[in-house]
């Protein structure tokens, strides 16, 4: 259906994010060269900057799902250098820590976390953070992080199965002593 806007409405406002959307279905099927082809046309063409923004952090995915770490890394710098909205901000940065913990930099993907979980608003999502950095903290032999973190996912509504972990992990990582 998306495809179908350039035919009927050709000056259509939705015609760059009916665009991205083909470029995301693009990437699920694993069609990676034309989900890229797609976001490059959507970055070189679109008039308005959050689809533009978008369209470049689907890039850098479809760039990481490829191992194409270059690549990721220099759409992250073409990213870092625009002025992004707070939904795309948190993208970014969880975009950001998907390609260094594909690349085993635990540091630098706590740290891109920790700049997501600021400006997330409270919730399931925001849970799942907090569960994915008390991991990386608990593998970096820094406990105390790791249980505030595990602490942290329990105020922020998770799912049962969630809280349920959380609650294990929280006590893996906590001393006797206290």
């Amino acid at each position: 259906k998306s495809a179908n806007i350039k035919n009927f409405h050709e000056n259509s406002d939705w015609l760059h994010p009916g665009y991205l959307l083909i470029g995301k279905a693009r990437h699920y099927l694993r069609d990676y060269d034309n989900a890229i082809s797609t976001f490059k046309y959507i970055n070189t063409k679109a008039e308005d900057e959050p689809t533009r923004n978008r369209a470049l952090i689907e890039l850098m995915r479809t760039y990481i799902q490829q191992d194409d770490f270059k690549s990721a890394k220099a759409a992250m710098e073409a990213i870092r250098k625009r002025q992004l909205e707070k939904s795309e901000k948190r993208d970014f940065f969880l975009m950001r820590g998907h390609l260094f913990r594909e690349q085993n930099d635990m540091i630098e993907t706590a740290k891109s976390l920790g700049s997501a979980i600021k400006i997330m608003p409270h919730g399931e999502e925001k849970a799942r953070v907090h569960f994915i950095l008390g991991q990386i903290y608990q593998q970096l032999d820094r406990t105390a992080l790791a249980y505030a973190n595990f602490k942290k996912v329990l105020k922020n509504n998770p799912s049962y199965e969630l809280s349920f972990y959380a609650k294990l992990y929280s006590a893996q990582v906590s001393e006797l002593s206290d």
